[in-house]
């Protein structure tokens, strides 16, 4: 059985203490943990957290804004273990700084000098792969970009 899901947004400094009030409801495992890029509106990132009673099923959504050019919120993973590698994920792939954390060592790509899912990130096996459309013999059409593929990642020589 599906049940509607209780979503319950908060400021960056209630992230934990509204995560843990959850957790003594009995709301103590992280099913998931992840980020959402919110580049078109205000510039923010979501980070969004799923707690669930394992026993009944029952869960809940913590939404926390954070900032997208400097994403920092406490770290979760001193009270769920299960957040531990959801956030080395979402450090990881969005540049979400969860502070507090023992370690951040990368968990998926080797280095740490893009974060892949942030939409200002380019995709370069896009922008770099030849778009059947991008060629005009007549001129009259404007240049067509491959989805996903921003008209500032390319340069002037492809």
């Amino acid at each position: 059985m599906i049940t509607e899901q209780e979503v319950v947004s908060v400021a960056p400094t209630a992230w934990v203490e509204t995560c843990a009030s959850f957790a003594e409801r009995g709301l103590g495992v992280v099913d998931w943990l992840t980020a959402i890029d919110r580049e078109s509106e205000l510039d923010a990132l979501d980070v969004v957290v799923c707690l669930v009673n394992p026993g009944s099923g029952d869960c809940v959504i913590v939404t926390c804004r954070v900032d997208a050019n400097s994403p920092r919120v406490d770290s979760l993973a001193l009270m769920f273990r299960g957040a531990e590698w959801h956030e080395r994920e979402t450090a990881e792939m969005f540049g979400v700084e969860f502070t507090g954390r023992e370690s951040t060592e990368p968990l998926l790509l080797r280095s740490a000098d893009r974060t892949p899912l942030r939409k200002s990130s380019p995709l370069e096996a896009r922008v770099e792969t030849p778009w059947p459309g991008a060629d005009s013999d007549s001129g009259r059409r404007r240049r067509k970009l491959p989805p996903g593929v921003r008209v500032e990642w390319i340069t002037d020589d492809q």
